[in-house]
C-alpha cells in the first residue's frame, strides 16, 4: 500500500470513527430518554433538534489547519516530505443542509528526491521548497445525523493554485551545485470529506479530508532539473491531500 493511500485510508478512518461516535451517542441518548415524562421528553426533543442544527442561515468564518502529504510525481520518481496547511474560510449556510464558501490555504511541502536519474537518485537540500496557495470555491452538503450535534458532510469545488518551487542541490559526480526557482499557476479542483461537531448555536468544530488537485503545473523550465530529467519543461499534477481539523462561525441573521 502506498505512502498517500495509507494517509488517506487514517483520515477517512478518522472521519468513520467520529460518525460511528456520533451514532453510538445518538443510540444512548434515545434509550435513556425513555425514563423521561411525555412533557420532559417534547422539551428535550425540541432543545435538541435546535442544538443539532444551530444557525439555518447565515454569514460564516472558519479557520482550520493539519498535515499536507504532496503525492510524487514524474512517475512517481520525485518525492516530497509530509509537511504542514493553514488555512481560513468565509461562506454563506443557505439553509440546515447546503452551505458554500471561498477558502484561501497556504500548503508547505518539501522535495525530498529524485529517483532514476542517470546519475541514481538524487537528494535535495534541506533549504529546498515547494510552497503553494490555493484559492477554491467549494460548496457542501451536511447531512443531520438524528438526536446528535453531528453531521457528515461531502464537498467539491474549484479555483486556482499558485506553486512556488525552490530546488537546491549540491555537486555530485556528475551535476554541479544549482539553486533553481519555478513559479506555477493553474486552474484546480478540491474534492471533500468530513464531520462537524455543533459546539454551541454558532461554533462548529470539524474534521475533514481535502484532496487538491492541479492539472498542469510547470516544475521546471530548462536548468538543471531539466538536465536531471532529461526534459525541456517539466510539467506535472499538483495533488496535495490536507487531513485538518478546525472551527467555523455562524454569524446571527
Amino acid at each position: 500500500m502506498s505512502k498517500i493511500t495509507k494517509i488517506s485510508f487514517l483520515g477517512m478512518a478518522a472521519v468513520a470513527v467520529c460518525a460511528s461516535s456520533s451514532i453510538a451517542f445518538a443510540a444512548s441518548y434515545s434509550n435513556s430518554g425513555n425514563s423521561a415524562s411525555a412533557s420532559a421528553s417534547m422539551s428535550s426533543s425540541s432543545s435538541s433538534m435546535s442544538a443539532s442544527q444551530g444557525q439555518d442561515r447565515g454569514i460564516y468564518i472558519g479557520v482550520e489547519g493539519g498535515g499536507a502529504y504532496l503525492q510524487s510525481q514524474l512517475a512517481n520518481n520525485l518525492r516530497y516530505k509530509f509537511r504542514w496547511n493553514v488555512g481560513g474560510a468565509l461562506g454563506y449556510k443557505w439553509d440546515n443542509h447546503w452551505r458554500s464558501d471561498v477558502t484561501v490555504t497556504y500548503m508547505n511541502n518539501k522535495p525530498k528526491e529524485l529517483k532514476n536519474t542517470p546519475s541514481g537518485t538524487f537528494s535535495f537540500n534541506n533549504s529546498s521548497s515547494t510552497h503553494a496557495i490555493a484559492y477554491i470555491g467549494s460548496t457542501y452538503y451536511d447531512i443531520d445525523i438524528p438526536n446528535t450535534a453531528f453531521k457528515i458532510y461531502p464537498g467539491v469545488g474549484v479555483g486556482a493554485v499558485t506553486v512556488m518551487s525552490k530546488y537546491v542541490g549540491n555537486a555530485t559526480n556528475s551535476t554541479p551545485a544549482f539553486n533553481q526557482k519555478k513559479t506555477s499557476t493553474n486552474y484546480a479542483f478540491e474534492f471533500t470529506i468530513g464531520t462537524s461537531y455543533l459546539i454551541s448555536e454558532n461554533i462548529n468544530l470539524y474534521a475533514q479530508v481535502r484532496h487538491i488537485m492541479a492539472p498542469n503545473i510547470t516544475i521546471a523550465n530548462g536548468g538543471t532539473i531539466s538536465t536531471i530529467t532529461g526534459l525541456n519543461t517539466v510539467k506535472e499534477k499538483y495533488q496535495n491531500n490536507l487531513i485538518n481539523v478546525g472551527l467555523n462561525y455562524v454569524f446571527n441573521m
